[in-house]
């Protein structure tokens, strides 16, 4: 049932400036942030970001801060390619690619991650992407990292798990 993916609410939420000052931004949140607990299966993350023309990639991370592990990459690349990985330290794993509708120049756009029995299922606007087997425990995220991309694309929201 696809409904779960945006039935869930969380209490914890970071905004830099309101969506309606969008075109004028000049400044994008930090691009760490702790969570208050390891995930766990039913947790859900929203970001909230703002696309501008010209970027080559932006993404988000889920990470292990202690050892930089990265156990979910969500790495956008325009004009329409999604590359999902994982990083441990014996390097990049496999890698699979989904597609996306394209953003418009200066386009707010809202991604969801939520943590599924198995696997990672993400969001763009309201369109699923492909899922993300996990491939280590949950319990060992604690942070999230955004990567806001070039020519004034970035982030300005995010919503994580309480």
């Amino acid at each position: 049932d696809q409904t779960d993916l945006f039935m869930f609410r969380t209490n914890t939420r970071l905004s830099i400036h309101a969506p309606s000052a969008l075109p004028a931004v000049t400044t994008f949140m930090p691009t760490h942030h702790r969570l208050h607990r390891p995930l766990k299966q039913g947790d859900r993350i929203k970001v909230l970001g703002h696309f501008s023309m010209g970027t080559i990639k932006f993404n988000i991370n889920l990470t292990q801060s202690q050892n930089r592990f990265n156990f979910f990459h969500l790495d956008f690349r325009p004009p329409k390619t999604i590359v999902m990985n994982t990083k441990f330290n014996t390097g990049w794993m496999t890698e699979i690619r989904d597609t996306y509708k394209p953003l418009r120049d200066q386009e707010e756009f809202e991604i969801f991650i939520f943590c599924d029995i198995r696997s990672f299922r993400a969001s763009l606007n309201g369109v699923d992407i492909k899922q993300f087997p996990y491939r280590d425990d949950l319990d060992k995220i604690d942070q999230v990292e955004l990567v806001h991309g070039s020519n004034g694309n970035g982030w300005f929201q995010i919503d994580l798990p309480q």
